[in-house]
């Protein structure tokens, strides 16, 4: 039970091939996961779907990964500069 909810979680039978992606990316998605795990999926879907990115690209439209640096406050993930 999650917030009083049956919970399905899908759990993969393999190890992901991370060598698709630095270590940089790595640490990214984990930092994600960690952030937004507290929140139901409603709440996920309802951030994902403020976010610039998706809001530019019309349905059925793959997003394109160079929207991202259009993101406003709410949805962005501000890097030190010596990151950059």
């Amino acid at each position: 039970m999650f917030h009083d909810r049956t919970q399905t979680k899908y759990i993969s039978n393999i190890d992901p091939d991370l060598s698709v992606l630095n270590g940089q990316e790595v640490q990214h998605i984990n930092e994600v996961l960690d952030r937004m795990k507290h929140n139901t999926a409603a709440q996920i879907s309802d951030y994902a779907h403020r976010d610039t990115p998706w809001v530019l690209t019309k349905q059925g439209e793959i997003i394109d990964y160079r929207l991202a640096k259009y993101r406003t406050d709410a949805t962005s993930v501000v890097e030190d500069e010596d990151e950059l």
